[in-house]
């Protein structure tokens, strides 16, 4: 896995500082994809503290964000910054935490892995459920973030890993954030991009290069 040094001001290379990684699983997202990407994330020597949404993140997005609002300034610690990590759903619910309720977030950096930035027809099948409809393209919910912008955290330091084989992000394009770096895996893992050992390297890769010095 990388092992990436800063340049301080004196010139003298440094190790990238480990901000605490906060984790934001989406709808009715495995238990198995969080404890895989646990694991590997502490490897990495970081702190991991995993979202726990109600009912598996099955209602209101909006009040998830303000969910996850919380948890995050609490989590931010000493440094007062931490990276977010956010899988489907989980991404929909950090950026409208980033875009419509705090754009000067305690955030380093934000990695996106399978989130449907676009919306998913996917969601249609379950349109029962206040998040399938939230995710279904063209909702009230995906119209508020094409509103106002992305703000300077989600331009300047988020990534968005996506899948062109993701069965649940459809069009896998919805996988794309435009503004932001993307990069598309392929594979045999599609939605479950937590599992998948590349998606890990590309968060490490992207946290240690947006920590501060």
């Amino acid at each position: 896995m990388s092992k990436a040094t800063l340049a301080g001001a004196d010139g003298i290379p440094r190790q990238p500082v480990k901000l605490p990684v906060v984790y934001v699983p989406g709808f009715l997202s495995p238990f198995t994809y969080t404890w895989v990407f646990e694991r590997g994330i502490k490897r990495e020597g970081y702190d991991f503290e995993q979202v726990a949404f109600p009912r598996m993140a099955a209602g209101d997005m909006v009040e998830m964000a303000r969910y996850l609002a919380t948890l995050v300034e609490a989590a931010a610690g000493e440094f007062g910054m931490v990276n977010l990590v956010c899988h489907s759903a989980g991404g929909l619910i950090a950026r409208y935490y980033l875009q419509r309720l705090n754009r000067c977030a305690p955030v380093s950096s934000v990695v996106f892995l399978g989130t449907p930035h676009q919306g998913t027809l996917a969601a249609y099948p379950g349109f029962l459920v206040q998040t399938c409809r939230q995710m279904a393209p063209g909702s009230k919910f995906m119209s508020s973030l094409e509103d106002g912008g992305l703000g300077r955290i989600l331009t300047e330091r988020s990534l968005s890993v996506y899948s062109n084989h993701d069965l649940l992000v459809l069009p896998f394009e919805s996988g794309r954030l435009a503004g932001a770096r993307n990069v598309r895996m392929k594979g045999p893992f599609g939605h479950a991009l937590p599992l998948d050992p590349r998606a890990l390297g590309q968060a490490v890769t992207f946290m240690e290069e947006m920590a501060p010095a």
